[in-house]
């Protein structure tokens, strides 16, 4: 009897949990819903600056995500272009869905970016890029915690990549909101992030040494 009780106890608080992060995740897009073109531009032209302006780019390989438009997303296309111009190396994902797995394509102007079923740019083919070669790894976000916890979509798609990188790999997160929120229901294959990157500035977290 009490192993049942435990049992579905332990699955109501995972509910619980799963509930409250779909909550939050509504609330930060419905706050997103509101920023105007020209709220979104100003944001991801501070964030591109304020990227530039505290770290170090020149021969670094960078991992870079390209925006989702219906989701306004940060846009960091003027950043890649700026990267490349310092000498630095980019790198974009391409997904695989069946496995939820992502791989970086190394890229160039030429590379060819499509738009997949999700409305996610990716390149359609291209050189794969060695996770062990990644310097920095950019990690879009709706938003973070106080102690560098963030909450994605829900897939875990970066979880399972930041995983794979290699101990040296800088990961900085990205987001509009400067502020940290509580997120409920952190789980041990959350990956915390070294950086916040928002319009307002850098934010280092403590547990970095």
């Amino acid at each position: 009897m009490y192993k049942k009780g435990w049992l579905f106890n332990g699955s109501l608080m995972i509910f619980v949990l799963i509930m409250q992060k779909d909550q939050l995740r509504n609330a930060i897009k419905l706050e997103r819903d509101q920023l105007s073109v020209n709220d979104l531009t100003q944001m991801s032209r501070l964030i591109t600056n304020n990227l530039l302006g505290a770290f170090q780019w020149k021969k670094k390989r960078v991992n870079v995500f390209l925006p989702i438009k219906q989701n306004k997303e940060i846009d960091l296309r003027d950043f890649i272009k700026k990267v490349l111009k310092l000498d630095g190396n980019i790198c974009i994902n391409r997904t695989d869905f069946s496995n939820k797995k992502m791989t970086p394509i190394e890229f160039n102007q030429e590379l060819q970016i499509k738009n997949n079923k999700y409305g996610i740019p990716e390149p359609v083919e291209g050189k794969e890029v060695q996770m062990n070669d990644i310097d920095i790894v950019i990690v879009p976000l709706l938003c973070f915690n106080a102690n560098g916890h963030r909450l994605g979509y829900g897939g875990g798609f970066y979880d399972r990549f930041l995983k794979l990188t290699k101990s040296t790999c800088i990961k900085i997160g990205v987001c509009h909101f400067a502020e940290p929120r509580a997120i409920h229901g952190i789980e041990s294959t959350d990956m915390v992030l070294d950086f916040l990157v928002s319009p307002q500035g850098v934010r280092k977290f403590s547990i970095i040494t």
